[in-house]
């Protein structure tokens, strides 16, 4: 017998059948999936579904276009909420370029203190962050060699935003373990010197 309870399947077998040795009673260890077991689980469909989107409407489409009008939408969309609120909520990572007076860039890289990120999240959210570029690279090395163009162009627009925000949360993560590196040793050297 298999039953479905709040999220759960339990599998039991009849009282006849465990009377008998033949067959020992167990429950099933219960299962969830990634997005059941996320903090944010609207963040994580956000983060998901615009890439998803992008991706899908460039295998599936035939109009030029249409199709690039609708995939540059989907990954600006995507850029934009990687960037500004999936980083944050789910691992606790944000960056942005500021533009100084003089003209000059300058980089920031932002990470919560004391961000415990939900396993899932993380899970998510890099695997989201790293496969995309990726998946987008290969569809470039196939538009190159099968001498389409025109599609190159909407894939390196695609690709260029997606390795932007790699390489931000890529520096921002390198950054945070940094930061969390300097606040142990300053930790352990003001305990040391109250010990003193």
């Amino acid at each position: 017998n298999a039953e479905y309870m709040g999220g759960q399947i339990r599998f039991s077998l009849s009282s006849t059948m465990a009377s008998q040795g033949t067959v020992p009673v167990q429950e099933a260890a219960p299962t969830k999936n990634l997005l059941a077991q996320s903090a944010h689980p609207v963040a994580a469909i956000f983060h998901i579904a615009f890439k998803l989107g992008a991706l899908l409407t460039y295998i599936f489409s035939s109009d030029f276009v249409i199709t690039f009008v609708i995939i540059i939408l989907m990954v600006a969309f995507d850029f934009w909420t990687v960037k500004n609120i999936t980083g944050r909520l789910m691992v606790g990572l944000r960056w942005w370029n500021e533009v100084k007076e003089d003209g000059t860039s300058n980089w920031v890289f932002e990470s919560a203190e004391n961000k415990n990120a939900n396993s899932a999240d993380s899970k998510i959210f890099w695997t989201g962050v790293i496969a995309y570029p990726v998946v987008w690279g290969v569809f470039l090395f196939i538009a190159v060699f099968s001498f389409k163009f025109m599609w190159a162009v909407v894939i390196i627009v695609a690709m260029s935003l997606a390795c932007a925000n790699l390489v931000g949360y890529a520096k921002c993560r390198k950054g945070a373990k940094k930061q969390l590196q300097g606040m142990v040793a300053k930790g352990l050297l003001q305990t040391a010197m109250s010990r003193v």
